[in-house]
């Protein structure tokens, strides 16, 4: 960034991404001193992030809710992920204040992964600032993940032939227009990657696999009235098209314990 040629990297263990110049970068593991340097495959197959992807981006190819869909460390708490769907309303502003508030009777950041769509964040730049201002206050740690550019949909059309499976679909926009997006206002993307609706196909999963992504699945879609269990990563929409999900959030918000996706998957 700032002209400086730069690679967006991830810790394979923390799963923290963050631009690094290429300088910076080794290609070599510079703990064999007097050897070549080179890494085995093993070094790279038995990490966090491999595992991870490997996993989440393997057979059977679902249509709906590939990918992660539940903690597997710190069982006593949930994952909050809040979806930016392209949306011509204003966003969830007393939910978001909420949180907030949450963090600051708690004192300390409250864990968020914010599931972005590029469109959104193009036609909402207002809402977007002051999501940043939070995070740069401490007061929401967010992990933003990759929601599609466009996330388009057709009313007329079934799940096997929309959203990002429409044959007209440019994964490659799709995916790095938004990052671009992220980078641009000094963000840094994750590893995880939402389906727009859930809806997938093996084609795009392999696709996404190529890309670094991570799928990111719910096993609690709140406004689809699933129950909330522990360890369960919980889906709201924050865009205001699903404002039934935040309804049932608000009440219990401050009783659940929030994890940082980023160790708790």
């Amino acid at each position: 960034m700032n002209e400086i040629p730069s690679f967006l990297v991830v810790d394979p263990e923390t799963l923290q991404t963050k631009v690094m110049p290429v300088k910076t970068l080794l290609p070599r593991d510079f703990r064999q001193k007097d050897k070549p340097g080179y890494f085995t495959r093993w070094n790279i197959a038995s990490t966090r992030y491999y595992q991870l992807l490997h996993k989440t981006t393997a057979a059977p190819y679902v249509l709906e809710n590939q990918g992660i869909k539940h903690a597997q460390h710190g069982k006593h708490g949930n994952v909050l992920t809040i979806d930016l769907c392209p949306s011509t309303k204003p966003f969830e502003s007393e939910f978001f204040n909420s949180l907030v508030k949450l963090s600051e009777t708690s004192n300390k950041p409250i864990p968020v992964t914010i599931a972005i769509s590029g469109m959104w964040l193009i036609e909402h730049p207002e809402e977007f600032q002051w999501l940043i201002a939070q995070e740069k206050d401490k007061k929401l740690a967010i992990t933003w993940a990759n929601h599609s550019f466009s996330h388009v949909y057709y009313d007329d059309l079934p799940y096997s032939e929309n959203f990002l499976r429409s044959p007209e679909t440019n994964i490659e926009l799709e995916i790095l227009t938004t990052e671009k997006y992220l980078l641009e206002s000094g963000e840094v993307p994750s590893v995880f990657f939402r389906f727009p609706g859930l809806v997938s196909s093996k084609k795009l999963i392999r696709q996404l696999r190529q890309y670094g992504l991570i799928p990111l699945g719910t096993d609690t879609w709140l406004a689809r009235n699933q129950t909330i269990i522990p360890g369960g990563i919980l889906l709201v929409h924050g865009n205001s098209n699903e404002h039934e999900g935040i309804v049932k959030l608000l009440p219990i918000l401050k009783e659940l314990n929030w994890l940082d996706i980023k160790s708790a998957v």
